[in-house]
């Protein structure tokens, strides 16, 4: 694709201005910050836009970092703490800011109140046209103004910080604590903050002279949430051309595979581990749920203090329209499962498990790789094509194919 130098070589100097003071576990989470930064500034021209979850096991590993690089370098940053949804429809309303959130898991954790409010301003305010409507006093008479709820917004928190609702609309950005071996620069403020001024000048005029393509080219691999999401992303690395456009669509990929594999939804769960261990055409109860309890990697041995129980088990099947029935085994019958009857629900959430689509690996690298650039690596990658969008595939280590 040709190379539209100028956006190019920025892009290419807001993802180097970026590694020098985070280090993040995969490429493809660089690639991602790097083109969600670039959108912040259309985003007065924008129909959609995806959140960064920027997310972590434990404190000190990078996230609040990112944030304060994130402050200098995105379109009209707010950064605020814990603050109330009156507060925030109305900002938003009025500023159309990018909202930097910090430590979410204080608001939607599991040791939180979460805020209704504030849950219901996030899910509708990727997508232009989210609104919150409140009753306003004028002198007598209550009149109805609706508040624009739409704006680029990016999350840190530890665990799983967010709702499942606003995870599912966001890019999932796992950081974890640097090793030794990874060295990034000291963050002094008032020196980096006159560093990145050129950038945000040079980001403010191109957007001001371009257009993004409404209509970009998304991977068949992504569902429709994320292929939402990343149509801006997408859109800005075509108008950039080079390498850009390739390692956008490998980058948003891993990340989908990456979120999909560590989905939230205890459901969801259930079902990948069932998946896991129904190898025969029907299961009593009993020996499904001790095949369960023997998953090491699974909660079910010990969820909320006790092992799921056969009730726990229907209770959370029931939502995917799979029910125990008495079957026969041998001689006599029992209560149990059959495969079969969870052929759709295993089709429609577990595809993978079940080899019924193309697998994406996603084992991310223990750190990035040393000098990693998308144009100083340009010649290490060799483009594969999906649905005639050029992709990489990022392997484990890091490297692409």
């Amino acid at each position: 694709m040709t190379r539209n130098t100028e956006l190019s070589d920025l892009l290419d100097a807001t993802h180097a201005f970026v590694l020098r003071f985070v280090v993040f576990t995969h490429p493809a989470q660089a690639v991602a910050v790097t083109l969600w930064i670039a959108h912040t500034w259309w985003k007065d021209r924008l129909e959609t836009t995806p959140y960064l979850a920027i997310l972590s096991a434990a404190m000190r590993s990078g996230k609040s970092r990112l944030l304060d690089v994130l402050e200098l370098l995105v379109s009209g940053p707010w950064r605020v703490a814990f603050p109330t949804a009156p507060v925030l429809f109305r900002k938003i309303h009025q500023d159309r800011p990018t909202l930097l959130l910090d430590e979410v898991d204080a608001i939607f954790g599991a040791k939180a109140s979460p805020s209704e409010d504030l849950r219901g301003i996030f899910n509708d305010g990727h997508r232009l046209g989210g609104k919150v409507p409140r009753l306003q006093a004028k002198g007598k008479t209550w009149e109805l103004e609706e508040f624009s709820t739409f704006s680029p917004k990016a999350f840190a928190g530890i665990g799983r910080a967010l709702p499942d609702t606003v995870s599912d609309r966001a890019i999932i950005i796992r950081l974890r604590r640097k090793s030794r071996t990874e060295q990034v620069e000291k963050f002094r403020l008032r020196t980096v903050e006159l560093q990145s001024l050129p950038l945000r000048e040079c980001w403010e005029e191109i957007c001001g002279r371009y257009d993004l393509d409404p209509d970009p080219k998304v991977p068949s691999e992504l569902n429709d949430r994320a292929a939402d999401g990343w149509e801006p992303l997408f859109a800005v690395a075509d108008l950039a051309g080079g390498d850009w456009p390739q390692l956008a669509r490998a980058s948003a990929v891993f990340l989908a595979a990456d979120a999909t594999a560590d989905d939230d939804s205890l459901g969801i769960r259930l079902l990948r581990d069932i998946a896991r261990v129904f190898h025969n055409d029907r299961l009593k109860t009993h020996d499904l749920l001790e095949a369960l309890h023997g998953l090491e990697d699974a909660p079910w041995g010990e969820l909320k203090g006790r092992p799921l129980s056969a009730h726990g088990l229907s209770k959370f099947l029931r939502p995917f329209d799979i029910h125990p029935k008495k079957i026969r085994f041998g001689d006599s019958t029992a209560q149990g499962y059959r495969r079969h009857d969870f052929a759709d629900a295993f089709a429609r959430y577990t595809p993978d498990e079940i080899g019924t689509s193309e697998q994406v690996n996603n084992d991310g690298p223990e750190s990035v790789p040393d000098g990693f650039s998308p144009t100083a690596n340009r010649n290490a990658f060799e483009p594969t094509t999906t649905d005639d969008v050029p992709m990489f595939q990022f392997e484990r280590g890091g490297e692409a194919k």
